[in-house]
């Protein structure tokens, strides 16, 4: 497993920090790298909130179990890492992202109830503290699900993405990490957390996108083809990612392993093998690997176009009374899931199965030397083809001229003197009344030579009756 990146702390408003600024750009102090202990563990936090433990870290803040000063309730309360919030791009990001998230109100998300600023230039955001297990340890731990239970998450995730896309929302970095798994008696309930990185569809011009040039923001594991390459991207790139998700809990694995790079590219171009080649012996329901199938399709225009359109065809599939699966459906009328085919195919993209342990999902990737590889691997498919192209060409037009040249004549007298010799030998003989009316008949009984016109007229101005008619 690849370590964990150094981390650095201001003494004096305990921000942390993920890169070496030699000074706290907050307030000047010099910097400390981080122990053991995080710097905020027992802070009273804007004269509200006690922290009370460190949960986890995300793509722009830490996140911390907190309890409120005047309630008997706890929050999770995530903090901006210190390089972000001395960002004013960063810090507009946040507080969109704050004020956007607070909109949400659904069973399977987890509410924000709170944010702001502190007099130390802390940016936090309070969100209902849910007592649960993330997804991804559950997989972990348990994958491959059977499909009742892959089919309830699902539904209960595609439930809440459709609440936030209908309110504008796109979460961006949408993966097991950032859902939260509780259980009520029998029932297991799925919550999305962190919208960290989510954008509101409406703030998308060009001067309002605060993603550094050049880089994505996201987890390559489950990132969508046109967010690894950095085009504009909408809800349906929340899909692609929870296609991720159910081919994970099915397969117990990832379609892809390697780097995080590798998984991006791999996102991007191959084709996404079937569930029995990539974890034989694993038997998943056909109708649902189907489902994740259609949900990784390369072009967003192939998906399921919205989280309802996806919860319609869920119920039309396997019923709308709950969330089990109806009787066995016999193997040979189970739906075949059908590879998703590749945008474009490099081997030099990929890397085997097991040849490289995975490795910590949470990355930003630099996409230039991505684009220009790809425009490379372009210019050189363009340039065989229109030499292929030429090469076929010009053996076409090669054949067609030969046989050109070897077509017979049609309707070709082979020794046209021979037919002339005998035709100024025929006007010669005399003819009287008699042997005049006996001609005819002998000349229809033979066949006729198609002979010259200028021949005929000279053979008529040679016989008798010619000249006495003139």
């Amino acid at each position: 497993m690849k370590a964990v990146p150094d981390r650095y702390a201001c003494p004096k408003c305990l921000s942390v920090f993920r890169s070496g600024f030699p000074r706290c750009p907050l307030d000047g102090a010099v910097l400390q790298t981080l122990g053991d202990e995080d710097p905020l563990i027992g802070f009273e936090l804007a004269d509200r909130y006690v922290i009370e433990a460190l949960i986890g870290e995300g793509g722009m803040g830490r996140v911390y179990r907190a309890r409120h000063i005047r309630m008997s309730r706890r929050f999770a309360i995530k903090v901006l890492f210190g390089d972000l919030a001395a960002d004013g791009k960063a810090r507009s990001r946040f507080s969109r992202e704050a004020e956007a998230s607070s909109r949400l109100s659904h069973p399977n998300v987890v509410s924000v109830v709170d944010f702001g600023e502190t007099d130390e230039g802390l940016l936090y955001l309070a969100m209902d503290y849910i007592e649960g297990q993330e997804l991804h340890r559950v997989v972990a731990r348990e994958a491959p699900f059977d499909a009742a239970r892959c089919l309830s998450i699902l539904r209960q995730l595609a439930r809440g993405l459709a609440h936030a896309h209908d309110k504008g929302l796109i979460h961006r970095d949408f993966k097991t990490e950032n859902i939260l798994v509780t259980t009520d008696g029998p029932d297991e309930i799925a919550r999305i957390v962190d919208f960290g990185i989510a954008v509101v569809g409406e703030m998308t011009a060009p001067e309002q996108r605060l993603t550094t040039e050049g880089m994505v923001l996201g987890t390559p594991a489950y990132m969508s083809p046109e967010q690894s390459t950095g085009e504009e991207i909408d809800h349906r790139a929340d899909l692609f990612s929870l296609g991720v998700m159910v081919y994970e809990m099915l397969a117990g694995k990832l379609p892809f392993d390697g780097t995080p790079l590798a998984m991006a590219k791999a996102n991007l171009a191959a084709p996404v093998p079937s569930i029995a080649q990539r974890a034989p012996g694993v038997r998943a329901d056909r109708r649902l690997e189907a489902v994740a199938m259609r949900l990784m399709a390369k072009e967003p225009e192939d998906r399921f176009q919205t989280a309802t359109a996806l919860l319609h065809h869920l119920d039309e599939v396997f019923g709308r009374a709950a969330d089990t699966l109806p009787p066995p459906i016999a193997e040979a009328d189970a739906e075949v899931p059908v590879a998703v085919p590749a945008r474009t195919m490099s081997d030099e993209f990929f890397l085997q199965a097991d040849e490289v342990e995975r490795l910590p999902a949470d990355n930003a990737i630099d996409t230039r030397e991505m684009a220009r590889s790809e425009r490379r691997r372009w210019v050189i498919a363009g340039a065989v083809a229109i030499a292929a192209l030429l090469v076929t060409g010009g053996a076409l037009l090669k054949h067609y001229q030969s046989a050109g040249k070897e077509r017979p004549v049609a309707a070709v007298d082979p020794s046209p003197p021979a037919v002339a010799t005998a035709r100024r030998a025929e006007p010669v003989v005399q003819a009287d009344a008699g042997a005049s009316a006996a001609a005819p008949a002998a000349s229809r009984s033979r066949p006729r030579t198609s002979r010259p016109r200028a021949a005929t007229r000279r053979n008529r101005q040679l016989t008798p009756s010619s000249r006495s008619r003139s």
